[in-house]
């Protein structure tokens, strides 16, 4: 008499057994996806961000061209490695504020004799006239009252400093809108600018 029971796993023998175990992990291996590591392409293409800081004049000539070292804002400056510091493009407002009340007046008497004329410094207006290396930012009230910076600007209720220690000044300023606070410089004129870099 014919069994019409079903064969099941247990009646197969173990040569069997193992051959479609074996069939089982290929089709499994063949199925899995496949996973491919990203190159990291960072080397290759080096980055071209660089952020811009708009500086009212005569502040803005005073960090490129002469002796100011500290830039008053309201906010710290964000480094991301204190070694390496931060490189901004430094920008010349349009504003002539300073030059109708008596900021221009002090900073020529007080700061920087050496200050070039109104006129001198309004025709790079709306222009990035050079590069500046920030190292540390920090609260205003930790800078000394010697330092004739730490009240230059009109604006009283700066509370950071930010340090500077190296500029770059540009031969050609670049033409290029402002804004306020920090906004990215256009990618054509960053890597220009950042060639300049050491």
């Amino acid at each position: 008499m014919v069994s019409t029971r079903k064969r099941t796993r247990n009646d197969e023998t173990p040569e069997v057994k193992k051959e479609s175990l074996i069939k089982n992990e290929e089709k499994r291996v063949k199925t899995a996806p496949v996973k491919i590591k990203k190159e990291d392409s960072s080397a290759d293409f080096p980055d071209t961000t660089l952020n811009g800081l708009t500086v009212q004049q005569p502040f803005a000539s005073a960090i490129i061209f002469g002796p100011k070292r500290i830039e008053c804002r309201k906010q710290p400056l964000k480094i991301k490695n204190p070694k390496e510091g931060r490189w901004l493009a430094i920008h010349c407002g349009k504003s002539k504020t300073n030059f109708t009340d008596k900021t221009y007046e002090l900073t020529k008497k007080l700061r920087w004799t050496e200050v070039p004329s109104e006129q001198e410094l309004m025709k790079t207006a709306g222009q990035i006239i050079g590069l500046a290396h920030f190292t540390a930012t920090c609260p205003l009230d930790e800078i000394s009252n010697d330092n004739v910076w730490k009240g230059a600007e009109s604006c009283n209720n700066r509370t950071h400093a930010w340090s500077i220690d190296k500029v770059i000044p540009l031969d050609k300023p670049i033409a290029h809108t402002g804004q306020l606070g920090l906004w990215k410089v256009k990618e054509d004129i960053a890597k220009g600018l950042l060639k300049l870099i050491d």
